[in-house]
């Protein structure tokens, strides 16, 4: 096992991040402009909040960011300009909220955003300036409650893509 206090990750230029199986007392943070080449894998306990600022993220045909059997002790969020092109899965336990602000995902002709099954405490927050190019699934998710705005009237969250949330077979 590997024990972290918190986790900050500023460079540029990394090729893939995994922390899977770690054990992380406090907050992980991606930020600063920086650029992923690579999966990042955070299946992992982190006892603090998630965050994607102002990052770009390209995983080439893999699921980009996964935190599918995450437990996280705070919030995960999307925020300030974070560009990811591929699959985030987020079938996580979040005892927070999942906040998406300002961010895009790009997944042409597929799944970007995965929460099937995913237990959100808080609100599931979608703000100003998100765009999800591909699907966004709910699938028996348990989330606190959606939040969804735009500062502007013509700013359109979520385009073009669909949020699946009970529509696919079981």
């Amino acid at each position: 096992d590997v024990h972290f206090g918190e986790v900050d990750l500023h460079a540029s230029g990394l090729v893939a991040v995994r922390m899977s199986g770690a054990e992380i007392g406090g907050a992980v943070r991606f930020d600063q402009g920086g650029r992923i080449e690579g999966a990042i894998d955070l299946r992992c306990r982190v006892d603090g909040d998630v965050t994607f600022r102002n990052i770009s993220v390209r995983a080439h045909g893999q699921t980009a960011i996964d935190l599918g059997t995450a437990n996280v002790g705070g919030s995960v969020c999307f925020e300030e300009g974070t560009r990811v092109e591929g699959l985030v899965d987020l079938r996580a336990k979040i005892a927070g909220q999942a906040r998406i602000i300002n961010s895009t995902f790009h997944a042409a002709g597929g799944m970007a955003i995965d929460m099937e099954s995913a237990q959100v405490t808080g609100a599931l927050v979608l703000a100003d300036g998100t765009r999800i190019e591909g699907d966004l699934s709910l699938f028996q998710a348990s989330v606190g409650g959606v939040v969804a705005h735009a500062a502007s009237p013509d700013r359109r969250i979520g385009q073009p893509g669909r949020a699946d949330a009970h529509q696919r077979a079981q």
